[in-house]
């Protein structure tokens, strides 16, 4: 591993960490604790989940048989409401949360989310990856983001589907050009094996396609949301190797890499997450929480989420958490800017 003096010159440094504070909002107040535009980077977690799904949330294309799974885990059963998530973020003093959306039918239920808790949310709609390039799909897009308050644009087609292995062709430019024209970040999925969302590994296929899209589309803010998953990258005497062409993607262009600690297991020792801040410093990494599961959403378990890496990882500056635990996230969502409140839902 590199000598930690030696990240003192290349980290992208921001102001001094906030320490959480532990007083609960009584859901009256909409707006970050520090605001948009306040002296302090926000504290956001990047990858929040919520539920208590409503009969109006379920429109035309939910499939009963496939989504099973995805809205049992957005449901409340297994999840936290909007309220419920906002109460345990308020004890952390954190401003916001990133939510992901799995299926194009949960868009509308996204968009309700963000206009009954405006500016404590952040939220990425999905698409028909399949389609994506056609006319109809970029109207959409344009849709969610100019009414109804998406901040970008959350894309994880399989590998093997035409929206995975064509995504940097021409075939997809069109998609790619009205993401930049609307100046919205793009998610991109890594996973290792997911039966529960019915996806395979894309761990080995999504670099070198997203290194080509990037290099024709270089100015393009990505997420990549999990991540580099550690446990291929963790060798038999937990030495890490990450991939060459993660490592390029990564240092070459502007992504984040979502991590989890205390979700995720990062190595005995988490050798994983030591290397990839080795590797790319705090500019490039953003905590999330990834807290929904029944039996794990209680306060005590997001603090210990929350908490992981100032407990875990001494080698981080209060600098470092300050971008980890925000600062980045709001960079590339381009928070100095005001976002956008939907007033009413559109038909879907």
């Amino acid at each position: 591993m590199t000598s930690k003096q030696g990240w003192s010159r290349r980290r992208f440094l921001g102001t001094a960490f906030l320490a959480p504070a532990m007083n609960r909002s009584s859901f009256t107040t909409t707006a970050p604790h520090k605001g948009v535009a306040g002296k302090h980077p926000l504290v956001i977690d990047n990858h929040g989940h919520v539920g208590a799904l409503k009969p109006e949330d379920l429109v035309a294309g939910y499939n009963p048989q496939l989504d099973r799974t995805i809205f049992q885990v957005t449901n409340s059963k297994l999840g936290l409401s909007a309220r419920e998530l906002i109460e345990v973020m308020d004890a952390h003093g954190v401003d916001m949360a990133v939510l992901h959306t799995l299926r194009v039918w949960a868009n509308n239920y996204q968009a309700r989310i963000l206009r009954e808790f405006p500016n404590r949310f952040i939220s990425v709609c999905k698409l028909d990856e399949q389609q994506a390039y056609k006319s109809e799909q970029i109207d959409k897009l344009h849709q969610y983001v100019g009414d109804w308050g998406f901040r970008g644009l959350y894309y994880d087609p399989p590998p093997g589907s035409d929206g995975h292995d064509n995504l940097a062709t021409p075939k997809y430019e069109s998609l790619w050009k009205a993401v930049n024209s609307l100046n919205i970040t793009v998610s991109f999925v890594t996973y290792t094996g997911s039966p529960s969302v019915g996806y395979g590994s894309n761990f080995e296929s999504l670099w070198p396609i997203l290194l080509r899209l990037l290099e024709k589309f270089p100015e393009l803010p990505v997420v990549i949301v999990h991540g580099i998953p550690p446990q291929p990258c963790l060798q038999p005497d937990n030495s890490v190797k990450l991939p060459e062409a993660a490592l390029r993607l990564v240092k070459e262009h502007n992504v984040i890499l979502g991590i989890l600690p205390g979700h995720m297991n990062y190595g005995p020792n988490d050798e994983v997450l030591e290397s990839l801040y080795d590797n790319f410093g705090p500019g490039r990494l953003a905590w999330g929480s990834e807290f929904v599961k029944k039996g794990l959403s209680n306060p005590a378990e997001y603090s210990r989420r929350y908490h992981y890496l100032q407990d875990n990882c001494p080698y981080m500056s209060k600098e470092d958490l300050s971008l980890i635990l925000g600062g980045n996230v709001q960079r590339i969502y381009r928070l100095e800017q005001k976002a956008a409140v939907p007033q009413s839902l559109p038909q879907a």
